[in-house]
């Protein structure tokens, strides 16, 4: 027998077994977009808001206030993620003033908004939706992640209607490269596709959700809800800030001119591992202080997602701000 010959029943079992396996894929993603389809149909009366929805031109906004007092807390949470990330720093907080998370076009509880989609558009939202619920300025703006990029925008836009401002893991503009967007993009686009198959909600009910943040465990309230909180919706909507974060980088760094927020208390909190903090970091994190005669950096170790780890240490911040209020 040659060789040609020889190596036929080899090509041959070769190409059965990646057909089965490509059938046994399709199997796999057909079974898991009916889980999900018929999951999500419940999701609704399983999960309402713990706020209220509010009318913000046509379409609605989730908003959630607790406690009593002024100046009012607003809480902006990060890149795709909802008003559910801050409920470890937003139950202590409401038992001395009044505080409010909320939900962005397209996030969770809120409806999609018209397009295109940008931050300075969320923050004109934001604006709306305070007014419209009759929560009244001026306002201590408390920003995570690229939340801190809104808050910054919002600042710059409604002067006016702030406070003080605390920005948690704010987020190095020098480091968002083009390649770095592109990457954030691929990676919110993976995490759609796998809604889209059941993958987010069965990683919450396996008590898995820590692999989408970095490994720190979120609460459970918000873990109980992933498949409902990281919908297909919701990761299409977190796509969109991810592709517009060139233009909100742009706005932010025009921004940022000297003693732009002299008028307001400012702290900024930022994590690290290891021994200490990244002298790149400090520095960097310094400077932004600089913006206000007011402005401190206080360093916590642990990850990106201190709103899980280490919520008391924003708590205090924003009661230091809250104390400093007229």
């Amino acid at each position: 027998m040659s060789r040609v010959s020889a190596r036929k029943p080899h090509r041959s079992k070769t190409r059965m077994g990646l057909l089965l396996a490509l059938f046994l894929l399709v199997l796999l993603l057909i079974a898991g977009a009916t889980y999900e389809a018929r999951a999500a149909r419940g999701d609704a009366q399983r999960y309402p808001p713990p706020g209220r929805l509010v009318d913000v031109g046509g379409y609605r906004l989730h908003l959630n206030c607790t406690g009593r007092g002024a100046p009012v807390v607003v809480l902006d949470s990060g890149l795709g993620d909802s008003s559910l990330v801050w409920v470890r720093v937003q139950e202590p907080l409401a038992r001395r003033a009044r505080v409010c998370s909320y939900d962005r076009a397209g996030i969770a509880w809120s409806d999609p908004g018209p397009p295109p989609r940008s931050d300075q558009k969320s923050v004109e939202e934001l604006y709306t939706l305070l007014h419209n619920a009759g929560e009244p300025p001026p306002y201590i703006l408390v920003g995570h992640s690229s939340g801190v990029n809104r808050v910054r925008l919002f600042a710059h836009t409604y002067p006016e209607a702030v406070a003080g401002l605390v920005l948690v893991e704010p987020p190095l503009l020098a480091e968002a490269s083009p390649m770095f967007v592109a990457a954030l993009t691929a990676l919110r686009r993976l995490i759609g596709a796998l809604a889209r198959v059941g993958g987010v909600r069965l990683l919450g009910k396996l008590g898995w959700m820590g692999l989408l943040f970095g490994g720190s465990d979120p609460p459970p309230e918000l873990a109980q809800r992933a498949g409902f909180l990281y919908n297909p919706q919701s990761m299409r909507a977190s796509v969109e800030e991810t592709q517009a974060l060139p233009e909100t980088i742009r706005a932010v760094t025009l921004a940022a001119t000297p003693q732009a927020w002299d008028a307001w208390p400012v702290v900024i909190i930022a994590a690290y591992r290891g021994a200490a903090p990244r002298p790149d970091l400090a520095a960097s994190l310094d400077h932004l202080a600089r913006l206000s005669t007011r402005g401190r950096v206080v360093f916590v170790q642990g990850s990106h997602f201190v709103l899980f780890e280490h919520p008391e240490r924003i708590v205090q911040a924003i009661q230091t701000i809250l104390q400093a209020a007229p």
